[in-house]
């Protein structure tokens, strides 16, 4: 499994060689066109191995995917992940707004998102260590 894989890597990483990391996989995520995905598959060795998987799909699935291996980062790493959610919020709240006229089943991505989200601010305690501003409404679950 990728995020297996990429939290076992994580692990073995300092702040100073996560961070470009996470930028990267967030701006593959989410800005695709600032990606070189070329550059992402030389510079990092799990990119490398689940680019051919994860390149083919739609933006969509990278942003399940991206959420997916926060989720599973969260979970291990508690509160030290949680400082990066300040990035991704945004971006997360924005995407599921858009599902807020959407009366049909949640997609793949609106659960992922919503499980990164959660696991965020229960690891956070609703935003006490990081001073991230989680919106009202996600506190409510």
């Amino acid at each position: 499994m990728v995020s297996t894989a990429f939290v076992e890597v994580v692990t073995k990483l300092n702040e100073s060689t996560f961070k470009p990391l996470f930028h990267r996989l967030f701006d593959w995520s989410f800005n695709p066109s600032n990606t070189n995905k070329g550059e992402i598959a030389r510079k990092s060795i799990l990119i490398a191995t689940s680019l051919t998987l994860l390149c083919v799909g739609h933006i969509v699935d990278r942003r399940t995917t991206f959420s997916r291996l926060m989720t599973s980062l969260i979970k291990l790493l508690k509160g030290l992940i949680t400082p990066y959610m300040s990035l991704v919020l945004d971006p997360a709240t924005d995407l599921l707004k858009t599902y807020e006229s959407d009366s049909k089943h949640p997609s793949r991505q609106w659960l992922a998102i919503m499980d990164m989200l959660e696991n965020s601010i229960i690891s956070d305690e609703g935003g006490k260590e990081s001073g991230i501003q989680y919106p009202h409404k996600f506190i409510t679950f």
